[in-house]
């Protein structure tokens, strides 16, 4: 869009021009200043003419705007000081707002007029400011919406010859048919849901703040929003490997299966992994099938759905790695009590294989106090106190030979630590 174009006025500018150019032939009063007077004469008189009123442009209309509220007589500027600072509330936002309250603005009731007429000027001047700034916001949206729905109605397109061609391809329905036919509709509802999470991060991001910073923002970040469809198409087909792959399940989860011959399946758990039976796997019924749609729309619609689904499941393989090792009990190992000055001792195996989880437990002569556990190198491995019991810890061993020195204290004597070497094998 050209400067020219977007500079002319609108229908609706036109009209407000028309309610300003009556308030001004209304004034019962007029200044002394014949130069702001001569503004407002001009332009109203380029209003009126027929052949000059399409010249106008916004400038004009924000020069009026200033020359009138300089014309206007103190009692009115007075009472309408409010509805412009209303006005200006709704157009910049809270935030914006309660900065300019900040700076304790004049009393309309009490200020001198030199004053108020000064900071008239400025919220009129930063309202229309956002005006103009607003205006361009919304045509840049409008062009970046047009551009990725025109690019998620192709892939859509695709998506939708695809289905088509399955169903009424010549030939009888094959694997590699259904298979078409699934993987697209999968795509295309991801796509969707990439699209619609685009078109609403639009509408909800962008409004707060400098207008001018929201428009740098859009301008330079559109590429993200063009990824949004194709980012939703991705994450749909992530979605249906992990259903594929049992890595969701539940009653709200699609229950996919392995077409075999006739109105035989296989569950996906069951069947040997080839690509004829990728190619089969497909919803068990219409609801599967439906559900399938609905998790790969969300998919693209939710853009942590996928990320967070990876995240959790990567976390829980990290978990029952560590825990799948086996821990020694003290008694398969020797478990020497050594005794030292301190009055505690700590039980357990003095030499440990590399990366193994050992018992330790603590005894403290005496008295009784938790204990706190810990080792030295800080490198030296892990060690975890007992939740139920302090006295007692697993230690898990590095995966490198060391001498380690496990160390417990009593949290109400810590001059009275207990310490015990062992040799990492």
């Amino acid at each position: 869009m050209s400067s020219e174009k977007a500079d002319k006025l609108s229908k609706s500018a036109y009209a407000y021009m028309a309610q300003m150019i009556n308030e001004y032939r209304m004034l019962a009063h007029r200044t002394d200043n014949t130069q702001v007077e001569n503004i407002a004469i001009a332009i109203a008189e380029r209003f009126n003419d027929p052949e000059q009123s399409m010249d106008l442009r916004m400038h004009d209309l924000r020069a009026f705007e200033a020359a009138l509220l300089y014309l206007k007589p103190i009692d009115q500027l007075r009472r309408e000081a409010w509805n412009l600072r209303s006005r200006y509330s709704d157009i910049v936002g809270s935030q914006a707002y309660s900065v300019y309250e900040r700076l304790n603005p004049p009393d309309p009731a009490t200020a001198p007029e030199a004053e108020l007429r000064a900071d008239m000027q400025f919220v009129q001047s930063e309202t229309f400011r956002y005006y103009l700034f607003l205006a361009a916001r919304e045509d840049l949206r409008s062009e970046l919406s047009m551009k990725v729905a025109t690019l998620t109605v192709i892939v859509c397109m695709a998506a939708l010859g695809t289905v088509m061609f399955s169903i009424l391809g010549q030939g009888q329905e094959t694997l590699a048919k259904r298979f078409a036919l699934i993987i697209s509709l999968v795509i295309a509802s991801g796509t969707v849901g990439g699209f619609l999470s685009m078109q609403r991060r639009l509408q909800t991001s962008y409004c707060e703040g400098d207008p001018v910073s929201n428009i740098t923002q859009l301008r330079h970040g559109k590429f993200s929003l063009f990824l949004a469809p194709l980012s939703g198409a991705v994450f749909a087909l992530v979605i249906y490997t992990l259903l594929a792959g049992q890595f969701l399940e539940g009653v709200l989860f699609p229950r996919l299966v392995v077409r075999a011959s006739g109105n035989s399946f296989i569950e996906v758990g069951n069947a040997a992994f080839t690509f004829e039976n990728y190619r089969a796997t497909v919803p068990y019924s219409i609801m599967d099938c439906a559900k399938l749609f609905i998790w790969c729309f969300l998919g693209g619609f939710a853009e942590r759905l996928v990320p967070d689904t990876l995240s959790r499941i990567v976390g829980e393989a990290e978990k029952s790695k560590i825990t799948s090792v086996p821990i020694i009990p003290p008694s398969t190992l020797p478990t020497p009590v050594v005794p030292n000055n301190t009055q505690v001792s700590i039980t357990g195996p003095a030499s440990v294989p590399q990366g193994t989880l050992v018992s330790y437990q603590a005894t403290l002569a005496g008295s009784q106090s938790a204990i706190e556990w810990s080792v030295e190198p800080a490198d030296g491995g892990q060690i975890v106190a007992d939740p139920n019991d302090s006295n007692k810890a697993v230690y898990q061993a590095p995966s490198a030979a060391a001498d380690v020195t496990i160390i417990a204290t009593p949290t109400s004597e810590p001059t009275k630590a207990g310490r015990l070497t062992i040799q990492i094998s």
